[in-house]
C-alpha cells in the first residue's frame, strides 16, 4: 500500500512540474508572438512610409521633368 501511495506522489509530483513547464514555455510563446506583432505593425509602419515617400519623389520627379522641358537646346 505504501509502495503504491509513493507511486501516486510521485506521479502527482512530475504532473505538477510537467504542467508548471509547460505553462512556463505556453508565456514564453505568449511574449514572443507579442514581439512578433509588434515588429508587423512596425513593419507595416514602415511600409506605409515608404510608400507616402516613394509617391512624394514621383511627384517632385515629375514636376522636375515639366520644369526641364521649357529649356529648349
Amino acid at each position: 500500500m505504501m509502495d503504491t501511495t509513493q507511486g501516486v506522489t510521485e506521479m502527482v509530483t512530475a504532473i505538477a512540474t510537467a504542467t508548471e513547464q509547460q505553462s512556463a514555455v505556453a508565456a514564453e510563446v505568449a511574449s514572443t508572438l507579442e514581439s512578433i506583432s509588434l515588429i508587423a505593425k512596425d513593419s507595416v509602419i514602415e511600409a506605409e512610409s515608404s510608400v507616402t515617400t516613394a509617391r512624394s519623389l514621383e511627384q517632385k520627379s515629375e514636376q522636375l521633368k515639366q520644369q526641364i522641358q521649357r529649356f529648349v537646346l
